[in-house]
């Protein structure tokens, strides 16, 4: 389905989207970027063979830098020939994919690139076409992970949060029970052999949401209030931070001693995206932006704009609040929201050949 993938807010007049069908087979995405810093919209594009995930930015006096992140771990920089970088072992079909999966997200934290995905995949980039992985440390735990973003810590220099969701786990029967299972197959009821199966083959922990502290000299994982899958996460004042995900979820603290549950009552959507301005607290829900202040309570519930499909991410800059959905763009300033007329040669470009 040809979409609006990913956005990234620069600033009150400019942001970057990628559209395209994230197509294995053909992949093929328009990054188009965006700016009414003059008072007129203007638009420039690159087409790229990946499917992007992921957009973000760096101020430069010639004005922002995007990079674009790719499910298979291509890092694209916007801007003259566009140059590409390879995140080695990441991905799915690349030739040098290791098995972890697909990347999902690319940030900036302390001024350098981070990327994380599937897999307990988190990558920083730490020089020209230099990527280190930092979750080798304890992979055997976290290889069910899927990370959807990561932030540094508050109030460290060390230390990253990442947050997402962990798939099911089943249990790995022993050589033994698979000739018992052997056995029961050729000469035991259905039922008998069906019941002993599950036994030996289910479900030895439920997919839920994961939250974990640590760098490359190892990992913590945090106890959740629920199993409900994390999405998203922000730093708070301090050191404190907060994430949110599906089924309303809110969970906020410094790390595993104090991490409280700050769900809003009868509030059951998912968030897709939380950012923190000034003494605001943004939420994107599936209708609504819930807006709280620094005491988590409910401050004013804002209604998404139509014409622009479902939610996807939202930043917000200077106090100005960019959304982004599947099939548009919005800016909320002042009270109101503000539909960006996407040229259709956007959608022409995204289209493989």
């Amino acid at each position: 389905m040809l979409r609006i993938w990913a956005g990234h807010a620069h600033s009150a007049h400019e942001f970057a989207i990628s559209a395209g069908h994230l197509s294995h087979e053909n992949p093929r995405s328009c990054v188009a970027l965006f700016s009414d810093e003059d008072g007129e919209p203007s638009w420039s594009d690159g087409v790229l063979p990946r499917s992007i995930k992921s957009l973000h930015s760096a101020d430069r006096d010639e004005g922002p830098l995007y990079a674009a992140l790719s499910d298979e771990g291509d890092v694209y920089f916007m801007e003259g020939d566009i140059a590409v970088e390879r995140i080695e072992g990441a991905g799915i079909h690349s030739d040098d994919a290791i098995g972890l999966g697909a990347m999902d997200f690319l940030t900036v934290i302390d001024g350098q690139l981070y990327a994380c995905g599937d897999g307990a995949q988190i990558y920083h980039r730490t020089g020209p076409d230099a990527w280190t992985t930092l979750s080798t440390k304890n992979r055997a735990d976290q290889i069910n992970n899927m990370f959807h973003s990561v932030i540094r810590k508050p109030g460290t220099t060390d230390l990253l949060v990442a947050c997402g969701f962990s798939r099911t786990i089943y249990r790995e029967a022993s050589p033994e029970e698979l000739a018992e299972l052997d056995q029961m197959r050729a000469s035991s009821p259905r039922a008998e052999y069906r019941n002993k199966l599950r036994a030996y083959t289910g479900k030895q922990s439920p997919a839920q949401g994961c939250l974990y502290i640590g760098n490359d000299a190892g990992w913590q994982s945090l106890e959740l209030p629920d199993g409900n899958y994390l999405h998203d996460i922000a730093a708070l004042s301090g050191d404190s931070f907060i994430a949110v995900g599906s089924a309303g979820v809110i969970v906020s603290g410094s790390g595993p001693d104090d991490l409280e549950n700050r769900s809003l009552d009868g509030v059951m959507e998912k968030f897709k995206s939380v950012c923190v301005d000034g003494d605001r607290i943004l939420i994107l829900g599936e209708t609504a932006i819930q807006v709280l202040n620094t005491e988590f309570e409910e401050a004013q519930s804002i209604l998404l704009p139509d014409g622009v499909g479902k939610a996807n991410r939202m930043d917000v800059v200077d106090g100005v609040i960019w959304f982004f959905g599947y099939e548009g763009v919005a800016r909320y300033k002042d009270a109101t929201w503000d539909i960006i007329e996407i040229p259709p040669w956007l959608w022409e470009e995204a289209e493989p050949d």
